[in-house]
Order: structure tokens, then C-alpha cells, then sequence
């Protein structure tokens, strides 16, 4: 195993992603001085001689560094390559850069069923008692997230005291495994002594799962699959359970598929077998959950959250789902996962980077997602970091994108210098038939007899010569070898405002510029405020809407370079105004970023959710095209 710091594994990524890198480009991809880069070349190359391995960065003069290796380690080098991409994915991994003392620590305080005094913790982690004393701040405010409290006791010592499901999400976090095929991994995995379990036996778990689930047809999804395999492991470390169940729920639960693999999986133990089985429906595919009809008890209690919370997404943001629709069955499916979860306590905080940061680039359907959430008697702020909340986001994404947009048609007039034929290739090239584009072929001699009022643009070739001043419809120019930039200027610019439901685009146009001197508040409040009295949101209304709001604000947004952060909220479809700019005086921090404008587009969710579909993509795209429009700075 190399034994590196995240930061090291960091930059031997870079290496291994990049042929050649300039200091330039180190320091400003790492955000390290060329001093501090130097000491961490040393260590990483120390580490790889230590491990067996000619492998090294060097420096070439006048052109900079490079990993230097034989041909001989081109195989390892791929392993290497992929193992610091699973390791760098995992998000406690990134969380606990700088802070491995307070993982360790919180794993051997959760992994304790008893009280254990600070001297034996110094001993068994090989830190001082004052280290300890210093970093329980940071152990305490972490171990809250899963609403978990160290309880101290003279003379007998310390204990992670909470829910069941609670304490062992936490373990399951807390279990920095990246690899789950390698008996070896590359990089390093702290937890398997922690725990006091092997690699071994997590393979041999997973294998056994693997079995159960193919014999049994259970949709168990990639994560939920890790997340199990790490639950057979973790279990035992803290018995202390309390499943409170009744009759009638055993009866249904155990009639189900996944009560009888958690029974092959844990063998006589009624009660482990129950939690591991709801452990099983929490992690399985939302589209698939396995025995719903079975689990009547549960599901009737569902069925009564998800018909209040559409009331409410229809009374307050206009928003009118089907109930016989595929939207409302995945709703519903989402929620009965995020019921089992909340009964029991189980969440999953630590997600793969690379899911997350997907998630939060869907601005509309993200923003739809916390509008479903805070809608809830229940909602806790907190469920807006758990796994579930990207799942569903994604999953919702999915759906709607299934939808067709219907288009108002845009009729072309093309003329080619290249002729008729290569027009046609152009336009397949392009691929915008099915935006209901029609196009019409001619020679630059045939315009003199064209009836323009039956087109709406002329598509020319930047070779054609001809004069087009006496044409009176707008005239668009392109080059047929560098058409790159062709179909999105089309697409976001024309076709895209042809849509049935309406664009986005169209409410760029008139922003309410909202200048913010000095903040008084919080900011999240502040620019609530101002959206209530811009938006008139009723008097009934307004704490769900600044709740809805707030945690947009701090969990959801797109940051984009100069200092500007967008956010996409739903509104009620009586509003007029849909595009606010806040610009502040002074620079506040939003998720760790300076922003001196805050965009936010609030659309009409009474078009239906295609629009909330069509907010995704146009926003991406139109936040790409007109980053240095005048109106974005």
C-alpha cells in the first residue's frame, strides 16, 4: 500500500492524467506553492521506491514534470490510475483530508458497545490525551450530523450513545473502503483495522451477497451493494438494538424478498434479520422496490405524505401532478424509501463526488426536489446531503426526460455555395429535424422569385457573395467545414424559443436588478425577503417559501466564474417577474464560494414538469454561451 495523504494522492492523480505539467499549471491546479510542491514530489516518490516500484516524477528542464517509469510498470500504472480515481471519489475521504485523527477517532467511539476512558483511546490511536481532549470538538460536531452524542461518565468514560440505524450509517461512512475487488488495495483504507475486520472478509461478504441477489432477483442498486456488504461487516460492532415493529409489519416484512436473503445473510436472529431486510428495501432500486403490495402497512402510510405533499406543491407553486402518471409512481417509490429511512434512522452521507456534483448541475429538477422535500411535516434540512435526495433528483431527470417537447415550427431557407446536396448534409450533420425545423434548398439565383413571408431565417454560406440587402427576413451566416458552433447557436438562440410550453430564455430578458449594500442577516433570509415582496407570496405561505429558499441557497446553486452563482426556484404562475439579479457591494461566501451576483430564474411549474426538464438544459447551456454577456457580469 502507498501511504499518502490525500493531498499526495491528489497530485500523483494529476501525474497520471497528464503527460506534462508546467509549475504553472501545478499551482494553479493544486492551489500549492512551487516550494510545497517540491516536498510532496519528494514524498510521493519515496513512497513509490519504498512499494518496489520504478515510478518517480522528475522535472524537465525549460518544460517541467512528468512521471518517469519503465515500460514494465504500464500495467500497474493503470491499476494505480483507476484506484486514485475510486479513493479521490469518495466524498469523506475529500472531508477528512486534513482531519484523519477525528475519522479515526470517531470510528473507534462508534465501534465501542462500551464506555472507554480516554487514556485507553490515547493508547489504542497512539495520540496524546491532550490531542484527543483538543480534536473532541470536531468528533462531537461531526457525530451531530447523525444526531449522535458522546456521553461521558467519571471514572467509567466515553460513549457514542443514539438510534441504531443512526450509529451504524455512521459506520458505514465511516468505512473508507474505495476498492471492492482488489484483496489489495493500492491506497490506503483505515478503517479494516479500526473495525478489527479484513479485506477478506469483505470479499467473501460481497460474494455472498452478490449470489443472494441474482438467485433472488433483487434490485439492489451499485451503491446499495457497498453499502450492504459494509453493513454485514459493521452489524456486530454495535448490538444495542431496538427495532420496534409490530405484529401486523413483521407478518408483511416477512413475507418479502428481502427479509428472506437478510434471513440466509444473519442466521437466527429475528431482529437483525428485520433491520437488515429494511436495510435491503432502503438500498434497492426506487423504480424497482421489490414486494410493495406485500408491504401494506408502510404503503398506505406513504400514500397519505406524498397526497399532502402534492396538495401543497399544488396550492402554493401551481404545480399539478397526475397521480396516474410515472412522475407520481417514482414520487411515491422515493418517498416510501426516504419513510424507511426516516423510521429507522438510516442515512448515507458519504457519496461519490462524481454523482453529487451531476446532481447539482440539474438546476430545475434539483430545485423541484427540495420543493417535494420541504414540503414535508418531517423535513430536516440535513436529508438534503443523503444519497436518497441525488437519487431521486436524478431519477426524476430521467423521467421527465423521456418527455417530447412539442415545437412550434421554424421554416429555413438555406443557400450553399456548395450546392443543394451538401446543404442536405449540413442539416443531417445537425441533427434539429426533430425541433420541428423545416428547410428549403435553393441557389443564391433562385432568390429573386422566393415568397419570403413563408420563412422565418435565411441560412447562408459565408463563400456565397451574393448581395441579400432587399431580403427582409433575418439572415444567419455559417461556414459548411466549421459548423461547430452552428447547431447551438440555432438551438439556443432560435429553436429553443419555438417550444410549445414556452423557453427559459425568455426570461432573461427583463432581470430586477436587486442592489445589496450591507447585509443585515442572514443572506439567505435577505434574498427571501426580497423575493416575497417582489413575488407577493401570500402571508400563509411565506415560512415555507423562506425555508424553501434557504436551503436552495445553501445546498443547491451553480457557481461560475467571475463570482456568479444561479439558482432555479418554482413559483406560482400569477408572477410576472422570473429573472432577479442580487448584486452585493461586498463579496459574501455561498458554499465556500465568493459571489458578488446571485442570479435566480423562478420557473412556472403550471407549464408542467417538461419545463422543469427544459430549465436544466437550457440553463447549462444558456449560463455557458452568455458568461461574459454584460447583463451575467
Amino acid at each position: 500500500m502507498l501511504n499518502l495523504t490525500y493531498r499526495e494522492i491528489e497530485l500523483l492523480n494529476l501525474f497520471l492524467n497528464n503527460d506534462l505539467l508546467t509549475i504553472s499549471e501545478l499551482k494553479k491546479k493544486s492551489g500549492i506553492s512551487a516550494r510545497t510542491l517540491n516536498t510532496e514530489f519528494e514524498q510521493i516518490n519515496k513512497a513509490l521506491r519504498n512499494n518496489g516500484h520504478d515510478v518517480k516524477i522528475i522535472n524537465q528542464r525549460a518544460k517541467g514534470y512528468l512521471l518517469d517509469y519503465s515500460l514494465a510498470e504500464s500495467d500497474w500504472l493503470k491499476l494505480l490510475k483507476e484506484n486514485c480515481s475510486e479513493y479521490l471519489n469518495l466524498k469523506f475521504n475529500y472531508l477528512f483530508r486534513n482531519k484523519l485523527r477525528i475519522a479515526k477517532i470517531c470510528r473507534f467511539l462508534c465501534a465501542s458497545p462500551n464506555y472507554i476512558k480516554i487514556d485507553q483511546l490515547a493508547s489504542k490511536l497512539n495520540f496524546s490525551t491532550a490531542t484527543i481532549n483538543k480534536d473532541m470538538r470536531d468528533v462531537k460536531k461531526f457525530l451531530s450530523i447523525y444526531n449522535l452524542k458522546v456521553k461521558s461518565v467519571p471514572y467509567y468514560g466515553m460513549k457514542v450513545v443514539g438510534k441504531t440505524g443512526a450509529v451504524r450509517s455512521c459506520l458505514i461512512d465511516l468505512f473508507d473502503v474505495y476498492s471492492f475487488e482488489q484483496k489489495d488495495a493500492l491506497l490506503p483504507e483505515y478503517a479494516f483495522t479500526e473495525y478489527g475486520v479484513t479485506k477478506t472478509e469483505l470479499l467473501n461478504k460481497s460474494q455472498t451477497l452478490l449470489q443472494l441477489i441474482h438467485e433472488y432477483d433483487f434490485p439492489l442498486t451499485d451503491n446499495g451493494f457497498k453499502q450492504v456488504t459494509k453493513y454485514l461487516l459493521i452489524y456486530k460492532l454495535r448490538p444495542d438494538i431496538s427495532l420496534k415493529i409490530s405484529h401486523n409489519l413483521k407478518a408483511e416484512l416477512m413475507h418479502a424478498k428481502a427479509f428472506i436473503i437478510a434471513a440466509k445473510l444473519i442466521k437466527n436472529n429475528i431482529q437483525e434479520e428485520l433491520y437488515l431486510a429494511v436495510f435491503l428495501l432502503i438500498n434497492s432500486e426506487i423504480d424497482q422496490i421489490p414486494d410493495l403490495n406485500k408491504l401494506r402497512t408502510w404503503s398506505q402510510q406513504v400514500q397519505v405524505q406524498v397526497e399532502q405533499v402534492c396538495a401543497a406543491l399544488k396550492e402554493q407553486m401551481s404545480l399539478c401532478i397526475n397521480k396516474d402518471s410515472d412522475i407520481a409512481a417514482y414520487i411515491y417509490r422515493s418517498f416510501f424509501i426516504r419513510y424507511l429511512k426516516k423510521k429507522y434512522d438510516f442515512v448515507c452521507f458519504n457519496l461519490e463526488l462524481a454523482t453529487e456534483k451531476v446532481a447539482r448541475k440539474i438546476f430545475a429538477t434539483s430545485s423541484l426536489t427540495v420543493a417535494l422535500y420541504n414540503s414535508c411535516a418531517d423535513y430536516n434540512k440535513k436529508e438534503l446531503n443523503d444519497s436518497l435526495f441525488n437519487d431521486i433528483v436524478l431519477g426524476l431527470y430521467s423521467k421527465i426526460h423521456q418527455k417530447q417537447n412539442s415545437y412550434f415550427p421554424t421554416n429555413f431557407l438555406v443557400v450553399n455555395d456548395y450546392g443543394k446536396l451538401a446543404s442536405e448534409h449540413l442539416i443531417d450533420k445537425l441533427d434539429l429535424n426533430k425541433y420541428n425545423a423545416n428547410y428549403t434548398f435553393v441557389y443564391s439565383y433562385e432568390l429573386e422569385n422566393i415568397d419570403y413571408s413563408k420563412y422565418d431565417y435565411l441560412l447562408v454560406s459565408s463563400k456565397t457573395k451574393q448581395g441579400y440587402k432587399n431580403i427582409n427576413i433575418p439572415k444567419i451566416t455559417f461556414s459548411f467545414f466549421s459548423d461547430d458552433g452552428l447547431k447551438m447557436a440555432l438551438w439556443q438562440r432560435i429553436l429553443s424559443t419555438k417550444r410549445t410550453i414556452g423557453s427559459i430564455v425568455n426570461y432573461f430578458k427583463r432581470p430586477v436588478i436587486i442592489k445589496i449594500d450591507a447585509l443585515k442577516g442572514k443572506i439567505q433570509d435577505i434574498v427571501a425577503n426580497h423575493l416575497i415582496n417582489q413575488l407577493g407570496i401570500p402571508q400563509a405561505h411565506k415560512n415555507n417559501f423562506v425555508s424553501y429558499v434557504a436551503a436552495l441557497i445553501t445546498n443547491e446553486g451553480y457557481h461560475a466564474y467571475p463570482y456568479n452563482m444561479y439558482l432555479t426556484l418554482l413559483g406560482p404562475h400569477e408572477i410576472k417577474k422570473r429573472y432577479f439579479v442580487f448584486k452585493f457591494k461586498q463579496p459574501v461566501y455561498i458554499n465556500y464560494h465568493k459571489v458578488f451576483n446571485l442570479q435566480i430564474i423562478i420557473l412556472d411549474p403550471s407549464k408542467g414538469l417538461l419545463e422543469i426538464k427544459n430549465g436544466d438544459s437550457e440553463l447549462q447551456l444558456y449560463f455557458n454561451i452568455v458568461s461574459n454577456d454584460q447583463i451575467m457580469r
